[in-house]
């Protein structure tokens, strides 16, 4: 059984650094076209270090879109509720996703951590 400290946060918990609150923000691709509004983040326990920047894509009334993670270190915050991110927007919806981000496993945190070349 494959065992991750990973955490999915949807509110700017206190335990995150002030500087990292970025639920709600907006994620832009390196050519600063909007991606999408980060709808929570994959904190690793028990430091509440940030791993992935969570958004959405796709989905529409009662459908659910499918959920992207990017990894932080490929994030810069660069102004109040502006980060940028260093791909592109094709290449951020082409991203893996998790079957289920409350219980991220191991495999699918190195499958996305890979794709994206960290």
């Amino acid at each position: 059984m494959e065992n991750n400290k990973l955490k999915y946060a949807t509110q700017n918990l206190y335990l995150i650094d002030k500087e990292e609150h970025i639920i709600g923000d907006y994620l832009y691709d390196k050519y600063k076209e909007l991606i999408g509004k980060i709808e929570g983040l994959v904190v690793e326990l028990p430091e509440y270090d940030i791993k992935f920047l969570a958004i959405t894509q796709g989905g529409f009334l009662n459908i659910q879109g499918k959920k992207i993670l990017v990894p932080r270190q490929a994030c810069e915050i660069k102004d109040i509720g502006k980060v940028i991110a260093v791909f592109s927007k094709q290449t951020i919806q082409d991203a893996p996703s998790p079957l289920n981000i409350n219980n991220l496993k191991k495999s699918e945190e190195l499958l996305i951590l890979d794709y994206f070349g960290f």
